[in-house]
């Protein structure tokens, strides 16, 4: 089988296409002839060395992906050969022609779907779903500014939203989110559910403060908090919360701007959710009403490109998923 080898860390970390044996599914596993692998921020972060999870060399990286069931391991009795399916790895590994996944990583590819998209849900949807709820404790009630909207986890966050408002009769609060580019704000135009402000005008903060409840924001999440969380307490209604979702480096914050309003800021990593909690919210996943779920799906490019892939994530432009075809 073919897999994808980091060799060496850093900006020009060093990648192989090898062969390799193909794994066999113990206990509790499955394995799965690997159709399309969704790369995320976090895979590139791994690459430059200066993340905390740092593997050892060679390893292969990328933890999401898509394709079908070709052998059970014991035990297993709620998957079959030839099912389609997406996995989150606990540990990377996914950029290969074949994995073996635990159960509990894996499930059926919802109706609708394509394999490609299948790739995208794995860490966006579940670090969407442990920012809004588990840590950011959404409630129907709450309005939201989903503070740069147009990456994978922000458009799984709007999905997540919506899903759960289509399920209430209750009053529908505001879902506010930013975009900063011309592409992204076009792409936040076909989500009528949503209030867009256009992140390149300087006081589009104050903008979507002024889109909430009419008492601020109940619930944000940031994606770019080395730039931002200074200036968000600012926006917040009374007991309004902050998630960071994605950050950089440091950042300065006056904290009476959060005791004034009993506001709090809390941080998310997909690494610390319980096993079975991710197991859950898969199956969530899984089972939601066709078109629920709307992944963006990027460029697709042969496991041999990879390169592309990742320099694509560092750009530092917002860009729907990145695919890999083994």
């Amino acid at each position: 089988m073919k897999i994808l080898a980091v060799e060496s860390y850093g900006q020009n970390a060093e990648l192989s296409l090898l062969e390799a044996p193909e794994p066999s599914p113990g206990q509790g596993e499955v394995k799965i002839q690997v159709e399309a692998v969704g790369l995320n921020p976090v895979d590139a972060y791994i690459l430059s060395g200066n993340y905390a999870l740092r593997p050892e060399l060679p390893f292969v990286p990328a933890f999401d992906g898509a394709g079908e069931i070709v052998e059970c391991g014991s035990g297993v009795s709620s998957f079959e050969i030839g099912q389609k399916v997406f996995f989150l790895r606990p540990y990377p590994g996914a950029a290969a022609s074949m994995v073996v996944v635990p159960t509990a990583c894996v499930a059926p590819l919802p109706r609708g779907l394509s394999i490609e998209q299948g790739a995208c849900l794995g860490i966006p949807y579940t670090t969407a779903y442990t920012a809004l709820k588990k840590v950011g404790g959404w409630q129907s009630a709450d309005s939201v500014f989903i503070h740069g909207a147009t990456g994978a986890v922000g458009g799984a966050a709007i999905d997540w939203l919506e899903f759960w408002r289509d399920n209430k009769n209750d009053a529908h609060p505001p879902i506010i989110a930013s975009a900063g580019s011309r592409e992204g704000l076009e792409r936040l135009l076909t989500r009528p559910s949503v209030s867009i402000v256009d992140h390149r005008d300087p006081d589009h903060l104050s903008q979507a403060g002024r889109l909430g409840n009419g008492e601020g924001i109940d619930l944000i999440l940031e994606m770019n908090a080395h730039w931002y969380l200074g200036k968000l307490p600012n926006l917040l209604a009374k007991e309004g919360r902050v998630v960071v979702v994605g950050n950089q480096g440091s950042a300065v914050l006056n904290a009476r701007d959060l005791m004034v309003r009993h506001g709090s800021i809390s941080g998310v990593s997909l690494f610390l959710v319980d096993p079975e909690e991710r197991k859950e919210i898969l199956s969530d996943i899984a089972t939601a009403p066709m078109g629920t779920w709307n992944p963006e799906v990027g460029e697709v490019v042969p496991l041999a490109q990879a390169g592309k892939a990742f320099r694509g994530l560092t750009s530092g432009e917002t860009h729907p998923k990145w695919i890999l075809k083994p």
